[in-house]
């Protein structure tokens, strides 16, 4: 297992938050999807191979949070979808 992070310090709307979620899937299924006060969790799944995702968020959480850092955890070396991921946030 192999853990990588970033920093994006960006705010963002949700809708804007879910929307880039979405697009640094690639051909992975997005599940256990949680939004905490302070950070949102998720995975990404493809055959045997899963991704966990974590968003550090600050400011004003409720409705326009700060992204801080994105935490990615992969089992296989999957360096791709890191960098995916990474090429998503980063505009």
């Amino acid at each position: 297992m192999l853990s990588k992070s970033f920093n994006v310090n960006k705010c963002y709307s949700f809708r804007e938050i879910l929307h880039k979620i979405s697009n640094s899937t690639g051909d992975y299924l997005i599940s256990n999807l949680t939004v905490n006060e302070f950070d949102i969790n998720y995975d990404l799944t493809k055959r045997d191979n899963e991704v966990s995702v974590t968003l550090l968020l600050s400011g004003d959480t409720i409705l326009y949070p700060e992204i801080l850092k994105i935490i990615v955890t992969v089992e296989d070396d999957e360096l791709n979808i890191f960098n995916k991921i990474k090429n998503v946030w980063s505009d």
